[in-house]
């Protein structure tokens, strides 16, 4: 299984804890067989308010004849689509600590210690367990999957309903349990800090130390590692980068937003 890591600190502070070890109900929602039930469980038993509105199991007219969101032989389906508000925020694609959540949620996915898992697709990149070990690449489909993230288990393994262990999400709740502050609060001393002259001035110095002139055209652009292959990926990676620059500054930031309150 993958160990790749594509997540730093979460910046926004969550009084939510990992819950305890849980037996999860195996009852099915919409549809799903017993292993997306369990994965859609524990999801929920970690984010009790997130939102539901991209959630589903079962295709509609939309869907091919081939999708795992049909039902197989058993009348249940091998695929779970996950609306990415995880904090219950109303932004599509999600907040940038929801956008973390999904990241730590993909990597648990990979890594079932019992092997249920087969791929996942998100922000118009696919990943497989039988392609290069869960090789990111570029999706191709028509639907974006981006207000969702598209879980789908492996059809013989479909009724295992063993807990679904998540260490690298329960990490990230617990990286941030000793800060219990609500998203809009947050937001709001957020705003109230970045239009402050130490904000400004501390943003700014985030913006110059990855935006580059180019000699030849004098335009300004962020600075990348490597080849970006799609406009999403560019995208993605633009708000990682911005991100881990305040990342690094998190205690001062906080504290600035403390003071200001």
């Amino acid at each position: 299984m993958s160990g790749k890591a594509r997540h730093g600190p979460i910046l926004h502070p969550s009084s939510r804890r990992p819950p305890a070890p849980i037996a999860e109900p195996a009852m099915s929602w919409g549809g799903l067989n017993p292993a997306l039930t369990v994965w859609r469980n524990a999801i929920n038993a970690r984010f009790p308010d997130r939102g539901l509105a991209s959630d589903g199991a079962v295709a509609d007219e939309f869907h091919s004849p081939s999708s795992r969101h049909q039902p197989d032989a058993d009348g249940t389906v091998d695929a779970f689509d996950c609306d990415v508000n995880f904090l219950g925020s109303n932004r599509p694609q999600g907040t940038p600590e929801e956008r973390r959540i999904c990241e730590a949620l993909k990597l648990d996915f990979e890594n079932d210690p019992h092997g249920r898992s087969i791929l996942w697709i998100h922000q118009r990149v696919i990943a497989n367990a039988t392609v290069d070990d869960w090789r990111e690449r570029e999706y191709t489909g028509d639907s974006p999957h981006d207000k969702h993230i598209h879980f789908q288990s492996r059809q013989n393994r479909e009724h295992d309903d063993r807990p679904w262990p998540m260490p690298r999400t329960d990490a990230l709740l617990r990286e941030t349990e000793d800060l219990p502050m609500k998203q809009d609060d947050f937001d709001k001393l957020m705003t109230s800090w970045a239009r402050s002259r130490a904000g400004r001035d501390a943003l700014h110095e985030v913006m110059r130390s990855i935006v580059e002139k180019d000699p030849a055209t004098g335009e300004e652009n962020l600075r990348w590692g490597g080849a970006i292959r799609t406009q999403n990926q560019r995208r993605d990676q633009q708000t990682t980068t911005i991100t881990r620059r305040i990342d690094a500054r998190a205690d001062e930031i906080l504290a600035a937003v403390r003071d200001n309150g």
